[in-house]
């Protein structure tokens, strides 16, 4: 029944972070992130009740969760799909289904007696039980432990009710053209082009026009003009640069610029022109 409930609610992760905002799709997204990838893997390696307490599951749980996430994200930056909020859904919640199906699988070969159920228990006797069990030093590792998951969440919680509109800001970032951030054009052949792919995602709470001009150590080369982004909307462009001049260490400037006010963000690439 857990693994089931797992599944769904991660099937409900998906348009919830896609489609919408406030506080159902953050409720989820922490359980999404901090629970659910370490309870399934935990729950396919040790799927006996006995081979891990109950409170030492909660901090592997915990733990577990943090590193896979971090670790995922990572191997993801290295593929065609780079770390994008629909990737990062998608190998989240493929991680998540995988291991809760090996989970279940796990359990169908034991006795119904020795399957480990993490159960909805309003008193946390088994918590309690456990804890009463173990050494004093595990006992203070574990009230550490409990004070720890309090103060992110509630440091979590706090941010958020300060910051009930969300931060406002623009992403804007540089690709090469696999759509990584690495392995820029660096070698230019006099009378030859640069490309590269550029990015804007309007998170500024409303609509706002922006513009980019490209700069080769300090000679403006190109502008972009009129860009228009609504709220949440992306903006992405191959974009060419060709230099006026041969050098080595040439610095290329990306500045963007929004509603007409001064430069506010800006992106630097050195150049070779042979």
């Amino acid at each position: 029944m857990d693994l089931l409930v797992i599944f769904i609610a991660s099937l409900l992760m998906v348009p919830l972070a896609l489609f919408t905002a406030g506080p159902v799709r953050i409720i989820f997204g922490i359980f999404f992130v901090l629970v659910f990838p370490g309870y399934t893997l935990l729950a396919a390696l040790f799927p006996r009740k006995n081979m891990l307490d109950s409170l030492m599951r909660l901090a592997l749980t915990l733990g577990i969760s943090l590193a896979l996430v971090i670790i995922l994200l990572l191997i993801l930056n290295f593929t065609p799909w780079g770390i994008r909020l629909d990737s990062s859904l998608i190998v989240l919640c493929v991680f998540t289904w995988i291991t809760a199906g090996i989970a279940w699988l796990q359990r169908r070969r034991l006795p119904r007696e020795e399957r480990y159920f993490s159960g909805v228990n309003l008193h946390f006797t088994s918590y309690w039980q456990s804890f009463q069990r173990q050494k004093a030093k595990d006992k203070i590792l574990n009230i550490l432990l409990v004070v720890a998951v309090i103060g992110v969440i509630g440091t979590v919680v706090f941010v958020l009710i300060r910051n009930k509109n969300g931060e406002k800001f623009t992403q804007f970032y540089v690709l090469n053209l696999h759509g990584k951030a690495d392995n820029y054009p660096h070698d230019i052949a006099d009378g030859q082009s640069g490309t590269v792919i550029l990015d804007i995602v309007n998170e500024e709470g409303a609509a706002a026009t922006y513009k980019i001009e490209i700069l080769i150590d300090g000679d403006k080369v190109k502008e972009i003009d009129s860009i228009v982004l609504n709220l949440g909307e992306k903006w992405e462009q191959q974009v060419t640069f060709t230099p006026v001049k041969t050098g080595d260490n040439q610095e290329v400037q990306f500045e963007l610029f929004k509603n007409d006010s001064p430069s506010f963000q800006e992106l630097h690439l050195w150049i070779d022109v042979i």
